[in-house]
């Protein structure tokens, strides 16, 4: 079950929001345009470690080199850096139609188009418990 895969893609005409200012009337704004090209080639794995028959964690994990050239408010704007993603699952089964979840995701700084972004991290938590064979789902605590 394990799986990794690699891919690369190039794309010209990358439409993001661009900033623009009017000096004369004071004023600043967004709107959507063509900011330029990005290229990335992208390295993802996904792990599935089953520990007993109960529990089982997955691991997912992303790493893109990413190349762009582009414009920010009618400026040039070339950067080269490394996105890294990752996911990690617990699954816990405490009887056929009860089980729990919980996810933890990280994502290291990384750019959206011209605007950096700091790193972000995340987590989530369920129990979940199925009722008549499975046929109607009810997360309990989410």
């Amino acid at each position: 079950n394990y799986s990794a895969n690699l891919s690369y893609s190039t794309q010209n005409g990358v439409f993001e929001q661009d900033y623009i200012q009017d000096d004369e009337n004071h004023t600043f704004g967004l709107v959507q345009r063509n900011v330029g090209k990005r290229k990335q080639l992208t390295f993802g794995l996904n792990i599935p470690i089953q520990f007993v028959k109960w529990y089982g964690v997955n691991l997912y994990s992303e790493t893109s080199f990413v190349k762009t050239d582009t414009r920010n408010a009618g400026a040039k704007f070339q950067k080269d850096y490394v996105s890294i993603f990752a996911n990690l699952s617990h699954n816990i089964t405490f009887s056929p139609s009860l089980r729990a979840n919980m996810q933890m995701m990280w994502m290291k700084p990384t750019y959206f188009g011209t605007v950096k972004l700091d790193d972000m991290w995340g987590m989530n938590a369920q129990i979940e418990k199925t009722f008549w064979d499975n046929v109607a789902l009810f997360p309990i605590i989410k």
